[in-house]
């Protein structure tokens, strides 16, 4: 089996060394992690984002989760010390210039014993297959006016060009083509690594495959995402499915442990 290590991702997580796991059905804390604090001094938000508390006191400083999701279930990782804001906004709010870009394919144990390689080689880059660099993609729509970022965070965000299904599950001439990447925060590709290794976990663990439909809302004429949201298919065990979203915009990192929350939810959705 391949070692998943989630630390080795070049600054697109956050390390945190306080994690609060909150259980949204049970509405309680189920696990404290890097801080031993008398349950009285931790207070959950009455406040809600959609169906999650917006934070978690410990001693009264707030920890935030990595994002809100409308219907978001399970257990959810407090540990960020800001909370997910909307600093990059496409101006445009016009849903007829939104565009769907879908890609499916089924992921089993030989796809990964044959592409989850380390320092596997691409045939072409991701910057010559869409012919410029993710930042100078962001940077035009910028200049002209489609994009807006808050000038307090802007000389921080890197851009990225994402892998819809990723590159360590597909050949390279699969995987490097137009119709599989789009341009996003390095933040989001944090994100979506944290599916992309519980996915991986489940298949190493379990010997099944596992269907990916990953669709992506861009702007249009553009490679820019606004969302990204997975859906998962277990075809050969329970015939459940699970989802997956995340804002393609976002400035917030997720958490190192994030993953695991993600790898127990496809283990409650999947279980037969």
């Amino acid at each position: 089996m391949t070692a998943i290590n989630p630390f080795n991702l070049y600054g697109l997580k956050r390390y945190s060394k306080i994690n609060i796991l909150y259980d949204l059905q049970k509405k309680q804390i189920v696990e404290t992690k890097g801080c031993n604090i008398d349950t009285d001094n931790i207070i959950v938000s009455e406040e809600l984002a959609f169906s999650t508390p917006t934070h978690i006191s410990v001693n009264g400083k707030p920890f935030f989760p990595s994002k809100y999701e409308l219907g978001n279930e399970g257990t959810i990782i407090y540990s960020s010390n800001i909370p997910p804001k909307f600093n990059i906004q496409i101006i445009d709010n016009n849903f007829l210039n939104e565009r769907a870009i879908v890609k499916q394919n089924t992921i089993g144990i030989k796809d990964l014993n044959l592409y989850d390689i380390n320092d596997r080689k691409r045939h072409l880059s991701q910057n010559q297959v869409m012919g410029e660099s993710a930042n100078n993609h962001a940077q035009r729509l910028i200049d002209n006016g489609i994009l807006k970022i808050d000038t307090k965070i802007v000389s921080k965000i890197q851009w990225h060009w994402c892998h819809l299904i990723a590159f360590r599950m597909l050949p390279s001439e699969k995987a490097q083509k137009k119709n599989n990447l789009v341009c996003a925060t390095s933040a989001c590709n944090g994100h979506m690594t944290n599916i992309e290794s519980a996915v991986k976990r489940f298949i190493y663990e379990f010997k099944r495959p596992l269907g990916l439909e990953v669709t992506a809302t861009t702007y249009v004429n553009t490679a820019l995402a606004r969302r990204i949201r997975y859906n998962v298919f277990d075809k050969k065990g329970s015939q459940m499915s699970y989802s997956e979203c995340f804002d393609a915009l976002t400035d917030t990192k997720t958490d190192t442990l994030d993953h695991f929350s993600i790898y127990n939810k496809l283990i409650n959705e999947f279980k037969y």
